[in-house]
């Protein structure tokens, strides 16, 4: 659902088709970042070579090694809406949404050498931050009501992404079931509230 006045919305689109030098680039730049290369050592030349494409092949798609990473985040950020909890269709103290966060949380897990360059070893601020909005954006309509309700949000936007972090950087199958179970807790202590 697409709330028309939402201030949060927009954060996130479908990422464009992409042609196969441009996939190869931001291969290319999964390549690099998986090999735990800090985003500023990677250059046109690297990319250009682990791709298989000339420069001016290079910037026929792209300006900087930054377009990249933003293609990169922008399809990793589609790909986690697509299977991110519907927030503003489930009742958020049912079992449906436990169950639901248990599979968002499996998917995670699924995609970690994905999310680790970006995530868990380094924080790509930008990415945090569509992250965040995209998650104001689906309680928003539940907490728009509140005066100060933009910091509500900040405030469990932060609490949410940070904490998938730190499951993510820790996981095991022995806390995901206590880590389900503290983000029940969490939400029946404070987002009940309201």
């Amino acid at each position: 659902m697409i709330f028309m006045n939402n201030p949060y919305s927009g954060f996130i689109s479908e990422p464009k088709k992409l042609k196969k030098a441009e996939k190869n680039f931001v291969i290319a730049l999964k390549k690099s970042l998986a090999k735990n290369y800090d985003f500023n050592e990677v250059t046109i030349s690297s990319l250009c070579k682990l791709a298989k494409y000339s420069r001016p092949t290079f910037y026929a798609y792209y300006e900087t090694v930054m377009d990249v990473l933003k293609q990169l985040e922008n399809e990793l950020m589609w790909e986690i809406y697509k299977h991110a909890p519907n927030l503003d269709k489930i009742n958020m103290k049912s079992d449906e949404f436990k169950k639901e966060l248990a599979a968002f949380m499996d998917y995670l897990e699924s995609i970690k050498d994905r999310l680790k360059p970006i995530l868990i070893d380094k924080i790509d601020q930008r990415f945090m931050l569509k992250w965040r909005n995209y998650i104001k954006y689906n309680f928003y309509d539940k907490y728009k009501h509140l005066p100060n309700y933009d910091f509500y949000l900040e405030v469990i936007a932060s609490a949410i992404t940070n904490g998938i972090r730190y499951f993510l950087k820790n996981s095991n199958p022995k806390n995901k079931k206590e880590y389900l179970n503290s983000v029940m807790d969490m939400y029946k202590l404070v987002l009940t509230k309201y």
